[in-house]
């Protein structure tokens, strides 16, 4: 809205213009309303009370007529007509009596009233309105004659003149009451008017269009500086109106912004759909050369369609397996049949092809028509569209023969080897153990002590034995295991009592070279291992920590809680560690990586053992550098809760 269509133009609003407001009218409405309803309940309370007041009025006026005409002897003199009772009483309401005598009618005249069954009391009075309230009966007893006698007057009166007096009261009181109804919402509606709806009318005008360039300027400034409710609603539309106008501006400048940012996106992806375009077309390029490097190549390239039946066969797959394609395309999996595989392999390979799964080295055995059995080696990609839509497969084919020979000959002969080693363990064994006992003779000999060149001697054919018998039962140890042999009682127990029994252990040997070992336990979790294997393994870590890690060093170990039901167990030093490009030929049988050489002595066949036997139960074996002074090795097992 442009400034010259501003609120300010439309001209102050006018107390007449408060006649169409709803609003006003609503509440003019409900104001008139409650004075006449308060007024209503009021007049029924006044109108009973004028009622009663009537009544009484009418019925002394009647106690008096009656009292005066019966006052003497001679009451009826006079009268001109004794049958008719406004003649005798002189009181047009009065239509009708009966004078009782100690209980008998003496007088009936005019309407006959209704009676007490019972004989009234002297001063007693009875009262009865006709059921149409046209009529009053009121009755009295009297004492006459020094109370010889008792006397009972009853009277029955016209009720016209007071019902016409309570309309006349109704009207009047009534027509005071749409006076004052009138005044009070006059003056309500002008006060209203005056000091909150010409306030909120002029805020609607003015909130036609707050951006308005004469906004907030135009606000009244006396409403502005009013101390109540209108005055902070004047105060909270200026604040508001200056955020809107500050944010229209802000939006204004973001609209540009975004304008010129859509230009140059636009351009930006005109660019980008021609080079996508070049693209497109260099990849319809590239897949046709893919096909044919796939036809050409010792692999073969193989497809299959949405229902899973094959369609497309590169030319190598006959040359390789000796079968026809053609006895293949439009077959399914499940009709085709792979020879050479385990019912168990084949029902996973259909659940994958029916999950629609991408697959790798689905190895299998084909025999040829001249009889010769090959080892086929098939990989396949799932494809989808845009949509997740499923397409077919698409894979490749590798005849991996001679591999498979290879493997079973390395296996066989790798077999071969830990079954020698395994059985010449007692001829190995039996010898070292009679040198290093003969070896321990001579040095307890007392009768042919020895000197001291022979002493040294004999202590270094002691220390050359046992560290050959060490090395010996740790590569027969290992042979066992790669051989199958290795027998492993499982049993549930905590990981933290075999570092108890680690800890004695090795206590002398940490303190010898002043090495402090502490034991940190983070897991009340049990492990479901072999307890003599299992602490093979930590013996491994702890003895190479207190070997490599120089004096005066920190050994901490321990074990944490790992996510889905794992157990961490580690044993760490603050040792120098070993650097990186070595860390590849870690848990390699004899590799003592940069100690070869040195004097500290090792096998270097401790932490293959502990890889073997880690993966033997169940678990993973790691290492890591946590900085240039700390290195870690590491083991994962399932952990328990013991019952």
């Amino acid at each position: 809205m442009s400034s010259s269509e501003s609120p300010a133009s439309q001209g102050p609003v006018g107390f007449f213009s408060a006649l169409h407001s709803p609003l006003c009218r609503k509440i003019s409405f409900m104001i008139f309303l409650s004075i006449i309803i308060i007024e209503i309940i009021i007049l029924c309370f006044s109108y009973a009370s004028q009622k009663e007041k009537l009544f009484a009025d009418l019925e002394h006026t009647g106690y008096v007529a009656i009292t005066s005409a019966f006052s003497s002897e001679h009451h009826l003199m006079g009268v001109e007509d004794i049958t008719n009772p406004r003649s005798i009483f002189g009181m047009h309401e009065i239509i009708g009596v009966i004078i009782q005598n100690n209980g008998k009618e003496v007088i009936s005249v005019g309407q006959i009233p209704t009676t007490s069954s019972l004989q009234l009391l002297p001063n007693e009075v009875y009262r009865k309105i006709s059921e149409n309230t046209s009529s009053y009966d009121v009755g009295w007893g009297l004492s006459v004659d020094n109370h010889d006698h008792q006397q009972n007057i009853y009277i029955r009166m016209d009720t016209g003149s007071i019902t016409n007096q309570l309309e006349a009261y109704v009207l009047r009181v009534s027509g005071l009451v749409l006076l004052i109804s009138f005044f009070v919402t006059i003056v309500t509606v002008s006060v209203l008017w005056l000091y909150i709806l010409r306030p909120i009318l002029s805020l609607q005008n003015l909130c036609v269009d707050p951006y308005g360039l004469g906004l907030p300027g135009n606000l009244d400034a006396k409403q502005l500086q009013r101390q109540d409710e209108m005055g902070d609603l004047f105060r909270a539309f200026k604040s508001m109106t200056l955020d809107m106008q500050q944010a229209a501006k802000a939006s204004q400048h973001v609209q540009n912004l975004l304008e010129e940012q859509i230009a140059k996106r636009t351009s930006e992806l005109e660019k980008v759909n021609q080079e996508l375009h070049q693209q497109i077309q260099t990849t319809q390029q590239s897949e046709s050369r893919f096909k044919m490097f796939a036809q050409s190549s010792a692999d073969w390239y193989w497809e299959m369609d949405t229902d899973l039946r094959f369609s497309f066969f590169s030319n190598r797959f006959s040359k390789v397996t000796g079968v026809n394609p053609e006895q293949l395309i439009g077959k399914t999996r499940e009709e085709t049949g792979v020879p050479g595989i385990t019912e168990d392999q084949w029902e996973k390979h259909l659940a994958c092809l029916a999950n629609h799964e991408s697959f790798r080295e689905f190895i299998h055995t084909r025999t040829k028509p001249d009889g010769e059995t090959v080892w086929l080696s098939i990989n396949g990609e799932a494809t989808f569209d845009d949509e997740g839509n499923f397409l077919g497969y698409q894979g490749t084919g590798l005849d991996i023969t001679e591999r498979q020979k290879t493997a079973q000959l390395t296996e066989k002969a790798s077999k071969a080897k830990s079954e020698f080693l395994s059985s010449m363990s007692h001829e190995l064994r039996t010898p070292l153990n009679s040198i290093i006992g003969f070896s321990q003779l001579l040095e307890e000999d007392d009768h042919t002590p020895l000197n001291d060149e022979q002493k040294l001697c004999i202590t270094n054919i002691t220390k050359a034995g046992r560290y050959l018998l060490e090395l010996i039962n740790q590569i027969l140890d290992l042979s066992k295991i790669e051989a199958g042999y290795a027998t492993f009682n499982l049993e549930y127990f905590y990981p933290k009592e075999v570092f108890r029994e680690c800890f004695e252990m090795f206590r002398e040997q940490a303190g010898k070279r002043l090495i402090t070992m502490k034991d940190i336990q983070e897991s009340d979790k049990s492990v479901y291992l072999d307890r003599f294997r299992f602490k093979q393994i930590i013996i491994n870590f702890i003895s190479n920590a207190i070997k490599y890690a120089p004096e005066g060093s920190k050994i901490i170990f321990g074990c944490q809680n790992l996510p889905d039901d794992k157990i961490y167990i580690y044993v760490s030093d603050t040792g120098p560690g070993i650097p990186k490009h070595m860390t590849a030929k870690l848990f390699t049988p004899f590799e003592r990586l940069h100690h070869k050489g040195s004097e500290v002595e090792g096998t270097g066949i401790g932490l293959a053992i502990s890889k073997k036997l880690a993966q033997e139960m169940g678990g993973t074996i790691g290492y890591r550098n946590d900085s240039e002074q700390s290195s870690t090795f590491w083991v994962q097992f399932p952990g328990f809760y013991k019952k």
